[in-house]
């Protein structure tokens, strides 16, 4: 399940790259704004490596620092195309799918298990060092809802924009 923490270091840089958006805004002396800001750029840091490490030498997956890469990209799109848009929305939106997503796939298992089994020659192929808690199924279905959810959302969030 290592897209998942790799989707949580997403959000939660998405939070920090905020953050520092804020306390640049902020009306502070100068020294503080200057070690506030490097104290959340040093958190950003620490997280990036740690996904990269994660990628590289925990998984031996050279995909997953892409795959948070492009995440972080997404989430911060607003930002990059200076879109107004709520922070709270920002950071809720993709914080309580994740949440809703995980639970409902670890709970509804074992319906997923039966609906979709794999043979026991795609359970061979599964690599050991992932950590994968309970079946592939629930990392399938988990995938499909948390992206399909987070696109309609995006989609209907646009078109209320458009109508607005």
């Amino acid at each position: 399940m290592l897209i998942l923490v790799v989707e949580f270091c997403s959000i939660f840089c998405n939070v920090i790259i905020i953050q520092i958006k804020n306390t640049y805004k902020e009306k502070l002396p100068q020294n503080q704004k200057i070690i506030g800001l490097v104290k959340l750029f040093l958190i950003f840091l620490i997280i990036v490596a740690i996904v990269i490490l994660l990628g590289f030498f925990g998984a031996k997956n050279y995909y997953i620092p892409i795959i948070f890469a492009l995440s972080v990209i997404n989430k911060l799109s607003n930002h990059l195309t200076g879109r107004q848009v709520m922070i709270k929305k920002e950071i809720a939106t993709p914080a309580l799918t994740l949440l809703f997503t995980i639970v409902f796939a670890a709970a509804t298992s074992t319906f997923w298990v039966k609906l979709f089994p794999f043979s026991e020659e795609v359970l061979k192929m599964k690599p050991e060092n992932l950590v994968i808690t309970g079946a592939l199924q629930d990392l399938l279905v988990w995938g499909v809802l948390y992206y399909l959810m987070l696109e309609i959302i995006n989609i209907l969030s646009f078109r209320k924009q458009i109508n607005s």
